[in-house]
């Protein structure tokens, strides 16, 4: 950088009018803070940086062709900055001239190898120039500073501001496994009691995504949940025993509805009282209203089946009343004649609202039904036919296949057994994975402070 000598006149006028514009930026006032730009660069001709953020706010108002020259003289007195060589860039693209415009972007990256914004945009245009295999390498670098500046945050303590960037950069770059990973494990045990559209629709993807443990999520999600505006409503039917559906409140209709929880609820387990508590009480009374009403704008048969694949994931942990059991094995009872039915699909409610106390690997009755095409069953109620049987019978596949190294005969041993093959403990639905490290990184780990 070029810099002024600090005791020629107009240097601290020039700087203080800076800092002046800045804030009047900040509170809103773009023309006064364009002005002391102005008046700094007329006070101290060589200070590069109000030439830049005069530059910027061009740019912001769409001004790209006065831009030019704030940039390129911010330049011409520092060569080596990258933030004007990322305005140029941008005055560039928006004229047509990409090839000059990627020149810019890379020299700026030249200058910082980890600048998040210069590779995120450099990305952009390769993939608009049509290099692709080139925008996904400047895309991972894009990722990979993000990650890093995350990482140096939470180091800081600064966790909730590192979550918020991480945030920022995967709605950036939402494929971005690097990201998405990152943002998981920063989650980790954290509360996010409140989030926008954006953020829940994140975390709704990372619910999904088989790569990321949903143990990370848990926390962040249970809080979001518990910030809903139904779950108080919720939590007191539950106590006061009440039916939580029958009040036809709206906000308890959007719960049910909740993409979050709709992708939370097949994947993971709450480890929270009230939440379980408010589970249970949904279980049983859409057990109790049945199957004419399932399906309707009360309850919906996307929330069933994805309450009874959470019911299958926490091996049925949730109490049931003495009653819950009657109306169970009387639905139960039904199911022979239903699966009968020529019409594929017809015994698909009873098999959800069965699904939500026994899996249906349990209930030889079934058996036929299962054996129908996945695509003749409702897209919701795939999964549960997949994971509650189709998986099982795999699973006793591979079991017959499997060598024994010694011979299992005695009682005690077989029926161990048996109980892990009932009960496969713990039951995976993902494994998180994580990045890959240097044996050098991992030595630092394991041996920190020796060489």
């Amino acid at each position: 950088m070029s810099r002024p000598d600090d005791s020629a006149p107009g240097v601290d006028a020039a700087r203080s009018l800076v800092v002046r514009a800045i804030d009047l930026e900040a509170a809103g006032s773009v023309e006064q803070a364009m002005r002391l730009y102005q008046e700094a660069i007329a006070f101290d001709p060589s200070y590069p940086a109000p030439h830049l953020n005069l530059g910027l706010l061009r740019i912001a108002a769409g001004d790209f062709g006065a831009a030019e020259p704030d940039f390129r003289s911010a330049l011409l007195l520092r060569p080596e900055f990258p933030e004007a060589w990322v305005g140029l860039a941008e005055v560039l693209e928006s004229t047509g001239r990409d090839d000059e415009a990627l020149s810019a972007l890379e020299k700026a990256i030249s200058l910082r190898v980890h600048y998040s914004g210069a590779l995120f945009n450099a990305s952009g245009l390769l993939r608009k120039l049509g290099r692709h295999e080139e925008a996904e390498t400047r895309l991972a670098g894009f990722a990979e500073a993000e990650a890093l500046v995350a990482s140096a945050l939470q180091g800081q303590g600064r966790r909730p501001e590192s979550v918020e960037r991480l945030f920022d950069a995967l709605a950036a770059a939402p494929e971005s496994g690097r990201l998405r990973r990152a943002l998981a494990v920063a989650l980790y045990g954290l509360a996010w009691p409140s989030a926008g559209e954006r953020e829940r629709a994140l975390l709704a993807s990372l619910c999904v995504d088989d790569e990321i443990s949903t143990v990370f999520l848990a926390a962040a999600i249970t809080s979001l949940i518990k910030g809903d505006p139904a779950f108080a409503n919720l939590l007191a039917a539950a106590r006061e025993c009440r039916d939580p559906l029958s009040s036809g409140n709206p906000d308890v209709a959007a719960f049910l509805r909740s993409d979050l929880l709709l992708a939370a609820l097949p994947r993971m387990a709450f480890m929270d009282p009230e939440v379980e508590a408010i589970l249970t009480s949904l279980r049983s009374a859409v057990l109790l209203a049945g199957e004419t009403d399932i399906g309707t704008e009360g309850i919906p048969f996307d929330f069933v089946c994805a309450l009874a694949r959470h019911c299958f994931y926490t091996e049925y942990v949730f109490p049931e009343s003495a009653e819950e059991q009657r109306v169970v094995e009387k639905t139960r009872g039904t199911l022979r004649d239903s699966v009968n039915s020529r019409e594929p699909g017809a015994a698909e409610k009873r098999l959800a609202i069965v699904a939500m106390y026994h899996p249906l690997s349990w209930l030889p009755e079934v058996a036929q039904e299962m054996q129908r095409p996945i695509t003749d069953f409702n897209v919701f109620f795939r999964p549960v036919v997949e994971e509650q049987f189709l998986n099982r019978q795999r699973e006793k596949a591979i079991a017959n296949d499997l060598p024994a190294l010694t011979p299992i005969d005695d009682a005690v041993s077989m029926a161990v057994r048996t109980q892990y093959e009932e009960h496969p403990y713990p039951l995976w639905v993902s494994v998180h994975r994580p990045e890959p490290d240097s044996i050098e990184a991992l030595e630092r780990r394991l041996r920190p402070g020796r060489a």
